[in-house]
């Protein structure tokens, strides 16, 4: 020998280095889809939570105001850009056009300073989770998600036809006596991010059984928990509606607007006299 001890190294082989990482692969691949899940599970609750938060606020400040209930709409034309302009429940437009403002996209002053905000507390319960969607011509970061029903003290607009109500002749609930059926009817919804703009979920509801009747609004519901939104009702309840028919808008989850059976769900629910 030449005086050096022969040196013996211990370590792995590259395939046993590239079996560890498979098994590693595979192990991540298991575990992901059920951490999603776990994690879309997650803020479907915290998206429930929030609107028990938003009902009690509502409540709230109609036992405050003699069972009068928040008021519900500006009008097109008047739309204050300073949120201290407030004498409804939130202000704003963010969608683009004629009435945009863009500071009601990235502001919550304008929902905050608004009648309900000092008995909703804290602005987070106004957005949902797992809305991450940043409409194009806004500015991202967007703090609402929810809108109220325009039956809930919501006005006509001038700008809007005479059947803005509907043909069946309907008005707005007024004050919170006047609901036989409070655990029957919504107040506030999940808007679909590429409809939001107002603070008002606008539904005509016509003739029952007219193909009108058969479609969703306009302003439509969402859907982004596995196809299902929180929709929150007058008596503070929460429920959580999987919609039969989905389609892709702008690459989210939303209601197909002219899927009879979601229609008819959602807007039985907008007015005692569609209540079945």
């Amino acid at each position: 020998m030449n005086g050096y001890a022969r040196r013996h190294t211990s370590g792995f082989t590259l395939i046993e280095l590239l079996v560890v990482i498979a098994i590693i692969a595979i192990l991540a691949g298991m575990l992901l889809p059920a951490l999603s899940k776990a994690k879309q599970k997650a803020h479907g609750t915290a998206c429930i939570n929030n609107h028990k938060q938003l009902c009690l606020a509502w409540n709230l400040y109609a036992g405050d105001q003699d069972d009068r209930l928040v008021r519900n709409i500006n009008y097109p034309g008047t739309w204050p850009s300073l949120p201290e302009t407030n004498d409804t429940w939130c202000v704003g437009w963010m969608a683009p056009g004629a009435n945009y403002v863009q500071e009601s996209v990235t502001n919550t002053s304008f929902f905050m300073n608004g009648l309900m905000g000092r008995y909703a507390g804290n602005a987070g319960i106004f957005k949902c989770p797992s809305d991450k969607f940043d409409r194009a011509g806004v500015p991202p970061g967007r703090v609402r998600s929810v809108s109220m029903s325009n039956y809930m003290n919501g006005d006509r607009w001038t700008a809007q036809p005479a059947n803005y109500h509907g043909t069946a002749g309907l008005t707005p609930y007024r004050r919170l006596a006047e609901m036989g059926k409070p655990s029957a009817l919504l107040n506030f919804i999940h808007e679909d991010a590429n409809t939001i703009d107002d603070a008002v979920i606008l539904t005509t509801l016509d003739t029952p059984g007219s193909a009108s009747n058969q479609q969703l609004p306009g302003n439509r519901p969402a859907a982004m928990h596995s196809g299902s939104t929180a929709l929150s009702f007058v008596d503070g309840h929460v429920e959580s509606r999987k919609w039969d028919q989905l389609t892709q808008n702008n690459g989210i989850p939303v209601p197909v607007q002219n899927s009879p059976s979601d229609a008819i769900w959602f807007k039985s629910r907008i007015h005692e006299a569609f209540v079945p």
